[in-house]
């Protein structure tokens, strides 16, 4: 199984080409480093593997579900992502417990209470 599955894709700002026909396939039990030069485009493809952001052309499939023919809310609850590009994005007042909380309904902020049984799978 294809963990991330991306064709061809193409991103474009503002008129400016940030991504230009990447394809990138990770299987399932592979591990993979992102490096890059500032600027070079890698937080833009994480926020397209994780349906923040949209390619402006070609495809793109996460867990098998591909994007614009799944419900991207509920898959982004099966996608784990940890960068410091979201902290900006993060309420300040937030916990660090409250902002992994947060990640059970794939949201920047939580916006009910959790159990322990949800949290740590008691």
């Amino acid at each position: 199984m294809n963990a991330v599955e991306l064709r061809d894709i193409t991103f474009v700002r503002k008129g400016r080409r940030i991504l230009d026909r990447v394809s990138w396939t990770i299987r399932q039990g592979e591990h993979w480093a992102l490096i890059g030069a500032n600027g070079s485009g890698k937080t833009t493809l994480l926020k397209i593997v994780t349906g923040y952001e949209w390619a402006s052309e070609g495809s793109v499939s996460v867990l098998e579900r591909v994007f614009g023919k799944c419900d991207i809310r509920e898959l982004r609850k099966t996608i784990g992502w940890v960068s410091s590009s979201l902290e900006s994005r993060l309420p300040h007042e937030d916990t660090a417990l409250s902002i992994v909380e947060s990640g059970l309904e794939a949201t920047l902020g939580i916006y009910r209470r959790y159990s322990d049984a949800e949290c740590f799978g008691h």
